[in-house]
């Protein structure tokens, strides 16, 4: 899934997503990997993770 306009998850790696200063979010990954989710498509992500 795409979490900012350069980067993109796989959400079964998804374990963790934590608010960040600036009104994203970081997601951590299984491998303890650190990703920046944007205020853009957090919405989306956050429809992804909360239909599981």
């Amino acid at each position: 899934m795409q979490v900012s306009r350069n980067t993109v998850i796989n959400l079964d790696y998804l374990r963790q997503v934590e608010p960040s200063m600036s009104g994203n979010k970081t997601a951590l990954l299984a491998d303890q990997t650190r990703i920046s989710i944007s205020r853009k498509y957090w919405k989306g992500v956050k429809e992804r993770v909360f239909e599981l």
